[in-house]
């Protein structure tokens, strides 16, 4: 009731914790938001005791802390809608609203908080593309600039098709189970030429496997995310083993591995079975298991789909 909504805030009840930990979604943002925050910490740490003499690095360094405080502001917009009640408003609204009829800023900005989160993390970094430009133009036969441009229009491509799939159009789009161009017109050309090469496998069963796990664009985008952050994993191991006194490395570790963390969470809880699962806080408890099936999700996975 009402009347015991002030422990929510009281660090010291159990209703604080369950309250702000309590879903596996809930779990997942936090993570991704303290990753954020090393993020952060790390550039602070960079830019105030990391002096070269070349200007380009400091700048290329201030661009990065740009980054990381935009990537920040979407990361705490993931954690207020991973809130059960901000997430049933957010799926209450997209089944009650004819999309047709919304304003291009709606369908395509604005649409939902996730939507508004995932636009977070495509612009953020949009100051190390323009530092790449910059070091294109003003020293061309370096490859630091063409570096930075490539890496971040790959990083563009990739959240591009978690973009899409946050849009109220493609969120409802398949009677509720998400668009799925991504899905049709790249993943499962690539998936039926594997296929080809496996012999003896049953090309309908293994579409049929893949449309269970990646059913719509969003989960094919956060899947991008999670493979491509434990790919970053073992980067972050070496430089802690490169530089075992440099405070740095170690900061970057911990960025790297709970972004990794957060992300594979996160995309369990996108499935609709798990949209407000319960495992990590249970299992932390030692309660038995307690993940809802009955909330099914605008965008969400197939109804045969399972987490990791």
């Amino acid at each position: 009731g009402k009347a015991d909504r002030w422990t929510h805030w009281v660090p010291f009840t159990v209703a604080f914790w369950k309250y702000h930990f309590g879903t596996d979604m809930l779990i997942a943002s936090w993570l991704l938001l303290l990753s954020c925050v090393a993020w952060v910490v790390e550039e602070l740490v960079v830019v105030e005791t990391v002096h070269v003499r070349e200007e380009y690095k400091d700048a290329a360094h201030y661009c990065i802390l740009a980054s990381a405080v935009l990537f920040t502001i979407g990361a705490v917009a993931f954690v207020y809608l991973s809130y059960p009640e901000e997430l049933q408003k957010m799926v209450a609204k997209l089944s009650q609203e004819d999309v047709a009829k919304l304003s291009w800023v709606d369908r395509y900005i604005t649409g939902t908080d996730m939507l508004i989160a995932t636009w977070f993390f495509m612009v953020s970094v949009t100051p190390l593309l323009v530092f790449g430009i910059y070091m294109i133009c003003d020293m061309p036969s370096f490859w630091l600039g063409y570096g930075y441009v490539a890496t971040c229009l790959a990083f563009y491509a990739v959240t591009s098709v978690w973009l899409v799939g946050c849009m109220p159009e493609s969120m409802v789009a398949n009677g509720g189970q998400g668009s799925t161009y991504f899905v049709d017109h790249v993943l499962l050309p690539l998936w039926r030429h594997c296929a080809c090469c496996c012999r003896g496998d049953d090309p309908e069963a293994r579409e049929a496997m893949l449309r269970s796990y990646v059913a719509n664009d969003m989960l094919a985008g956060m899947w991008l995310f999670t493979v491509g952050s434990f790919v970053a994993v073992p980067a972050g191991i070496y430089m802690v083993c490169a530089y075992p006194t440099w405070s740095v490395a170690y900061i970057e570790l911990v960025m790297i591995i709970t972004f990794a963390l957060g992300m594979a969470l996160l995309t369990y809880t996108s499935y609709p079975e798990n949209m407000t699962s319960t495992l990590v806080w249970d299992t932390l408890c030692c309660l038995p298991g307690n993940a809802s099936k009955e909330q099914p999700a605008a965008g969400g996975g197939g109804s045969d789909g399972g987490g990791e």
